[in-house]
């Protein structure tokens, strides 16, 4: 189970690798600059806000690999998951809802654009935000399942 946890984790980490690097021109001649700036900017705060995590999920990841052989520390994981998903829930509430009411502010300062309508960016700024949130929040969960090792396809 354990090398196939580790064939697993590490073809994966290859593609998220390689991926970008092969898909950028592709996206590039598809898209144009202007809708490639909203994608790049997508992937600029993902990358962020993986790094506000603050080692959160892989805290969680090492406490539920180290106490989910038995009942006790499973109660101490559940307990811990609800502490954390409380925090996880108000930082992805406030990711969404400062897009939300930045929108505006963001798509006139933050961006250059001429061939894409300003409610149109505004849109895709609070599909960003919506989708990061939506990530932050689920990167517990995954924290848990990897300590759990029950990653494998």
């Amino acid at each position: 189970m354990i090398k196939a946890n580790i064939i697993s984790n590490l073809i994966s980490s290859l593609i998220i690798a390689f991926l970008p690097a092969i898909s950028f021109p592709i996206y590039l001649n598809f898209l144009g600059s202007d809708q490639f700036g909203l994608f790049s900017f997508y992937f600029i705060m993902i990358v962020y806000f993986k790094i506000l995590d603050f080692g959160f999920s892989t805290t969680f990841n090492k406490f539920v690999a180290s106490n989910s052989k038995n009942n006790e520390g499973k109660a101490q994981i559940l307990n811990l998951m609800r502490s954390f998903e409380i925090l996880f829930l108000v930082f992805s509430i406030l990711i969404f809802l400062s897009t939300f009411y930045l929108k505006n502010y963001l798509s006139a300062n933050w961006f250059l654009y001429e061939n894409l309508l300003d409610d149109d960016v505004q849109k895709s700024l609070l599909i960003i935000a919506l989708i990061i949130s939506s990530k932050v929040f689920i990167s517990l969960y995954r924290g848990g399942i990897n300590g759990m090792e029950k990653q494998v396809i």
